[in-house]
């Protein structure tokens, strides 16, 4: 097993860190990291299939540390609405090859990047970690105590992401009563609290209005005292409020959800479009009398 292990904790000052042996995460307040998005699949709902070799797949990170991500989110299965499932040897078969290939390029260069691994199978997730191929677990899986003891095991960070079953749980108070249930199942599980960052899930089995209202109250999820986790970009709800049917034409939208979600105190942002972003981020910090966003 590669020693890819981080360890969470607090410091003297009482803020909490994400510390691997080359680098390390710490969400004082207004500290924001951008997460760029690597997709893998042929029918991702904004840019499927323009990412499905390995090349391609390597110059996309490569842009996106150079524009300013700290994170980078490799998925192999759409979870765009409707989507399809794919099989865990067919999302092995897109995603460990790339990995792989990300190994030596995450750990070169002036700026260390991190990968997370966006995915709901357990042993796909153990594959990457025992390979030391991956550093954070975006848990997808809805509520799966597995990754919850895989993360443990191998003392992964995880982001736990609301995604109900059933399309009955979308308001603010179920999701906040979700996430919190889902939260103390996974430490019962093993997984320490310092190692758990929290989503509210934003797209998934909710209505365009709760996913708006989830945004718009976002600051609510980070109050349960867990790094806050936006996944807003592109996203439906931001089409029907901007009048833009087109994902991959919703930049001024999903700005604008970024800069939202950072004002609440997100620390991680998600997105497709990293050089706007952290372009923004740097504006509003300088407006705010900030030095710097990240």
């Amino acid at each position: 097993m590669e020693n890819r292990t981080c360890k969470a904790y607090r410091d003297a000052s009482g803020c909490l860190r994400w510390s691997w042996p080359d680098i390390s995460l710490a969400f004082s307040k207004g500290a924001v990291y951008v997460v760029g998005i690597l997709n893998l699949t042929p029918d991702s709902f904004s840019d499927g299939g323009s990412y499905d070799t390995i090349d391609a797949a390597l110059a996309r990170v490569r842009t996106m540390r150079e524009e300013g991500a700290r994170v980078v989110d490799v998925g192999g299965q759409s979870s765009r609405p409707g989507f399809t499932a794919v099989s865990e040897q067919e999302e092995e078969r897109r995603i460990l090859p790339v990995l792989t290939a990300l190994k030596d390029l995450r750990e070169s260069g002036k700026q260390r990047i991190l990968v997370s691994l966006d995915t709901d199978k357990p042993a796909l997730a153990e594959r990457a970690l025992h390979q030391g191929l991956a550093d954070i677990l975006n848990d997808v899986s809805g509520d799966d105590r597995a990754m919850a003891e895989l993360a443990a095991a191998y003392q992964a960070p995880l982001i736990l992401m609301h995604r109900p079953a059933a399309g009955d749980r979308g308001s603010l108070a179920a999701v906040l009563e979700d996430l919190a249930c889902m939260k103390e199942s996974y430490r019962e599980a093993g997984l320490p609290e310092a190692y758990i960052a929290l989503d509210p899930g934003i797209g998934f089995n909710k209505t365009d209005e709760e996913d708006l209202a989830l945004l718009r109250h976002c600051r609510r999820v980070g109050e349960l005292g867990n790094p806050l986790y936006i996944g807003a970009s592109r996203k439906r709800f931001i089409g029907k409020a901007t009048d833009n049917p087109v994902a991959a034409r919703r930049l001024g939208g999903s700005l604008a959800a970024a800069l939202w979600a950072a004002e609440a105190g997100a620390a991680f942002i998600r997105v497709h479009d990293v050089k706007e972003t952290v372009e923004a981020l740097a504006m509003q910090a300088a407006l705010k009398g900030k030095n710097d966003a990240q």
